[in-house]
């Protein structure tokens, strides 16, 4: 009898540590982010993420970002005017090893819209287009819990859309509670 009371009071407390260990958290950060596309365009922005964390080290991270660029390239010829917007949603599991390290994977789509204008002045030529795609897009990332409410996230994401690559990154700063 001794031992059953001695081992439900043995797994009671490992199941209190646990729960103190990995207890529900919700961390809100806002950083910046950049991704690179061709011509050295970089578009710059905001990337805003959710995380949720369970009673267990496994979690689900939410990430929004807006990114915008404009560009004029001159050439002995003429000029071209590049405006990029870019949108993403990527939502993912996450992985604490610890109190301070955490990883996340993500997927989800992005849309795209890029605005392009050529005019080559010799030859009075101009060429106007305009691209919107939405595709399949993934990422990764890091995050560390300096201090109980302080996270400090660094993440990478990638796309295509139609012929062009998107790789790009993100870093912020957050607070969890």
């Amino acid at each position: 009898m001794k031992e059953k009371i001695l081992k439900t009071i043995l797994l009671a407390a490992v199941s209190f540590a646990a729960t103190q260990v990995f207890a529900e958290s919700h961390t809100i950060s806002v950083g910046y982010g950049q991704t690179s596309i061709e011509k050295g365009l970089n578009p710059k922005g905001v990337n805003v993420q959710y995380r949720y964390e369970l009673d267990s080290p496994v979690g689900i991270v939410a990430s929004a970002s807006y990114l915008q660029g404009e560009q004029r390239f001159l050439y002995g010829y003429g000029y071209e005017d590049w405006n990029v917007n870019y949108y993403s949603f990527l939502a993912g599991p996450s992985f604490r090893f610890n109190k301070v390290l955490s990883v996340y994977a993500l997927g989800g789509l992005v849309h795209g819209r890029a605005h392009y204008f050529d005019n080559e002045k010799d030859y009075k030529w101009t060429n106007h287009y305009h691209i919107k795609d939405t595709a399949f897009a993934y990422g990764g990332g890091l995050i560390i819990n300096p201090t109980k409410n302080l996270s400090v996230n660094a993440g990478y994401e990638a796309t295509r859309l139609r012929d062009k690559s998107f790789e790009g990154f993100n870093v912020g700063v957050g607070y969890r509670f």
